[in-house]
Order: structure tokens, then sequence, then C-alpha cells
């Protein structure tokens, strides 16, 4: 964010349900749950053209964003995102030897909800921070609902004809080639190579600005 201030880009981030400091209860959300949140935020800002990104899960909001405010949504950009066509689901997304553990990880906690352990994170998702930096980081990360994954998506990107882009990172053991190629097949467009782990944000926010700005 501060980062794109200095170049003269107003940006806007917030939690979605049950995320990050947001206390609605993850029990029973639903990707819709998502979307709405989306929406309204897009809602309260100034008027005028916005570009939409969406990081990781973050891709599976992006068409419904495009479809739901035509005019006010001027590009989506999926970094390292899972793009979805309409009745896809994020969990068959997921790579099939880790499906089993969200399922398990979710039955084990108190809400229906997972997250990984502090060294399956650092390995997967920051593997460039330092072990402080990403024990900092994985102390503010929260359960994903499992129900956010298991929806349909009511809206594909076959569905907008909003103009997109695809960011694919080149140290990136979440969605590796040939996962990101899948996702940019999808969204219909050719990837752009950023160097970064998964978390680039975190990682490596001037290689990410420099690409969306």
């Amino acid at each position: 964010m501060a980062e794109l201030d200095a170049v003269g880009i107003s940006a806007s981030a917030f939690d979605l349900p049950g995320c990050g400091e947001d206390m609605t209860p993850r029990a029973h959300l639903t990707l819709d749950d998502y979307t709405r949140a989306l929406v309204e935020e897009i809602d309260a800002l100034p008027a005028g053209p916005v570009r939409v990104v969406g990081h990781s899960n973050g891709g599976w909001l992006l068409p419904f964003a495009a479809a739901a405010r035509p005019e006010k949504v001027a590009e989506i950009i999926f970094v390292a995102g899972v793009a979805l066509r309409r009745n896809e689901r994020g969990i068959d997304m997921v790579p099939p030897e880790r499906r089993p553990g969200y399922f398990k990880l979710a039955a084990q906690s108190p809400d229906d909800s997972l997250l990984l352990t502090f060294e399956a994170a650092w390995q997967r998702f920051f593997q460039h921070l330092s072990e402080s930096r990403a024990r900092e980081v994985y102390s503010k990360l929260t359960p994903n609902p499992l129900g956010v994954y298991l929806t349909k998506a009511r809206v594909g990107v076959e569905d907008v004809a909003t103009p997109r882009r695809y960011i694919a990172l080149t140290d990136d053991l979440t969605f590796p080639d040939p996962f990101t190629a899948a996702f940019a097949e999808t969204a219909g467009v050719k990837r752009e190579w950023v160097e970064g782990d998964h978390c680039v944000m975190l990682s490596a926010p001037h290689n990410l600005v420099a690409a969306i700005s």
C-alpha cells in the first residue's frame, strides 16, 4: 500500500468476512459472502474507474466484481490468482494431493475452517522471508472457511468482457507452472512474469508495484 501510494496510485485493501480483523463467524460463510463484501467495498470508493487486484484465492472474486459493477471496474488483475469458470469451485483448483488435508484441517477445527502450520505456510507461501519476518506474518494469518472453497462460482471469467491481466510469480510454490498456465488460459490472457514467491506483496512489494503501476 505504501509503495503504491509512493507512485501515485490510490489503493484500498480490506478484510474479507471472517478474515483478518473481521469477526464474522466462519462456520457458515460461502463465496457469496465474499463477493458481497467486495462489491460493497467497490461501492464505497470514490467515483471513477477502479482496477481490482485478486491474489491467490482472491482471484475467485474478480469476475463477479466485474459483472456486478461493469461501469466502475475498468480492469481485473490476477496475481498468482485462481481463475474460475462458472460453476467451478475453489476446492477443485487445489492440487489433488492437497485436497484431503483441507477437509482434515476443517474437521479438526471448531468452525469448519483451515489454517496451515507455520512450517507449511513458510515453505509454501512466503519462503523468501526470513524466519523472524515469516513468524510475524504468520501471527496475523486467520483460518480460511472451508465453505468458501465448496461454493460454486455463479459468475466465471467467460461471463465478463472486462480487460484482465495475469501475473505469475517465478518462485511460486503454491501455484507453480503448469497451474498458473491453466489459470491464465482460463482468463484468456498470457502470463506476465514477476520475480517473487507466492506472497510477493510481502517479500518483494516493489516488484509487484512495478508490474501493476
